[in-house]
């Protein structure tokens, strides 16, 4: 943890435990993780009465300002709703600009959050389950076909945008591409944990593989990409097919047959750059 953080961050987690409207807290992100260094921030999540989520949330400033910090960003994530919120909160602590992100979200009746015992904060109404590691849904049968043919599907909009030689549309493709292989390489090593993608891709054992997952995040010009591709593709069946054997998955054999090669005749096409050095 970033240390310039770590007085504020003590401060709001003792405020919080003692008001009565949050009931639970538990650490996401990288902290209590082998992922933490001195440049962590925090990431906490805490579980409020349904009734007192929209007064708890309009008292977040307030409860940095009783921490002792004025926050300079108050930023609201986009998957913000009317149960959960996350913001971004930036602050200035010895001339250094701090981030920490605050997470709460409404208890739910019935229902229990999975936590493992690094993550756990303080548990007033029994809501945390401490276990040894948390399970997501990423290895069920049928999403697990769906993200093998997620990729083949980009695999063939990447022709479209060789032929318009368009590299912002390459680069974002290029990015679905590597979400979709990081999913199926977490169905075929389950102790992948979930997380962020950059993350998950550092999980990864093999520095060979890891090297060329790197690829998909290359230079985004036509040439860089249409050299990429074929071996982008061909490594993405083997993982692909190996995880589909692990978890007993009929593989789509007909996405595959149909745009990998169409896929690599396109890119061979493209020989020159678009933007040169």
């Amino acid at each position: 943890m970033n240390e310039l953080l770590r007085p504020v961050y003590e401060q709001t987690v003792a405020l919080l435990r003692r008001d009565p409207r949050v009931l639970a807290a538990f650490m996401t992100g990288s902290v209590g993780t082998g992922r933490e260094d001195d440049h962590s921030d925090v990431d906490p999540m805490f579980l409020v009465r349904p009734e007192s989520f929209a007064a708890l949330d309009g008292d977040l400033p307030g409860l940095f300002a009783r921490a002792g910090v004025e926050p300079i960003v108050w930023w609201p994530e986009r998957c913000n709703c009317e149960t959960f919120r996350n913001y971004a909160v930036f602050f200035v602590i010895d001339g250094k600009p701090v981030q920490y992100d605050i997470n709460i979200a409404a208890a739910r009746a019935g229902q229990a959050w999975a936590v493992r015992p690094e993550q756990f904060l303080f548990d007033k109404a029994g809501l945390l389950t401490v276990v040894s590691s948390v399970e997501d849904p990423v290895h069920a049968p049928e999403r697990l076909a769906w993200h093998v043919e997620l990729y083949w599907i980009y695999a063939y909009i990447h022709a479209k945008y060789l032929r318009r030689a368009d590299p912002f549309r390459l680069a974002a493709a290029q990015l679905e591409l590597l979400q979709a292989h990081l999913t199926v390489l977490r169905a075929l090593h389950p102790e992948i944990a979930p997380d962020w993608w950059p993350n998950v891709a550092g999980q990864v054992d093999d520095p060979e593989e890891r090297e060329a997952l790197l690829s998909y995040c290359g230079a985004a010009d036509v040439a860089a990409v249409a050299a990429a591709l074929p071996g982008q593709m061909e490594r993405f069946a083997r993982h692909a097919r190996a995880a589909c054997a692990r978890w007993q998955v009929a593989y789509p054999e007909a996405a595959e047959a149909a745009i990998r090669p169409y896929a690599a005749g396109v890119a061979a096409l493209q020989t020159e750059p678009l933007h040169p050095m």
